[in-house]
């Protein structure tokens, strides 16, 4: 798929006329949403780490070193004008809903097909979207942390955008712990190297929080990333475009 001038308000199946229910009310304050709501079992992280080794040689992880949080969503519309040209689709993972909503829109008043998938809405809505979204009808997927069974039908996405990189939550006090979720980002990781495809793993970070995060996956997958400075914009776009070939 590749982008394309659809208006603003042509944002799909996003149900953002909803803006009300956002936030559940236990998510008031954070308007977090919790990850794999609908996943299934939790896997051993020596299955995992296998499962993302075997994926490895067919997925180029890079990282995007923005100037601070508010920087990276400027980063992500030079980033999803690149992927663009690709012609192929790509599904980008952000942590909030509010955040998630506000690059929605912004990506569908660039001109790209765009679709948005969060827990504020209702179980029917997310399933058509999605599935719109496999039928090619969208060309990017921006979802919050619900992504579960559902995505193993996805197969044929292999670009994926970590916004913001999962993080290990306290579910009773609702308070970060700040550590990547290591299950989270390698089945992710799974995803996108399916079948032996070559894929790329675009991961977003801004402070030294963030890039703690991005040493964690490095650690895991036992495999360095590559950095890109996301200050100089042109030399940004010439290293992002590099990059990118990995899937051509």
């Amino acid at each position: 798929m590749q982008s394309d001038t659809t208006p603003p308000s042509a944002i799909t199946e996003s149900s953002l006329e909803n803006r009300g229910k956002d936030i559940d009310p236990k998510d008031s304050e954070s308007g977090i949403d919790e990850p794999n709501l609908e996943a299934g079992p939790t896997a051993s992280i020596s299955d995992l780490t296998f499962d993302a080794q075997s994926s490895l040689s067919d997925t180029k992880q890079i990282y995007m070193d923005c100037k601070d949080e508010e920087a990276k969503y400027g980063v992500l519309v030079r980033v999803c004008k690149l992927i663009g040209e690709t012609q192929k689709q790509s599904i980008i993972y952000i942590q909030s809903r509010q955040a998630a909503i506000r690059i929605a829109e912004m990506l569908s008043q660039e001109g790209h097909k765009t679709a948005l998938v969060h827990s504020g809405q209702p179980f029917a809505d997310r399933d058509h979207t999605i599935f719109s979204f496999r039928r090619g009808d969208t060309s990017i997927l921006v979802i919050t942390n619900i992504e579960g069974r559902v995505f193993d039908n996805i197969i044929h996405v292999n670009i994926m955008v970590h916004f913001d990189l999962p993080v290990s939550r306290n579910m009773s006090e609702r308070l970060p712990l700040d550590k990547l979720d290591f299950t989270t980002y390698m089945q992710r990781m799974g995803r996108a190297g399916r079948f032996g495809r070559n894929a790329i793993m675009i991961n977003f970070a801004h402070d030294e929080k963030s890039r703690q995060y991005i040493h964690e996956a490095e650690e895991i997958v036992l495999s360095k990333m590559d950095r890109i400075s996301a200050v100089d914009g042109d030399t940004m776009d010439e290293d992002l475009k590099k990059a990118l070939r990995h899937i051509s």
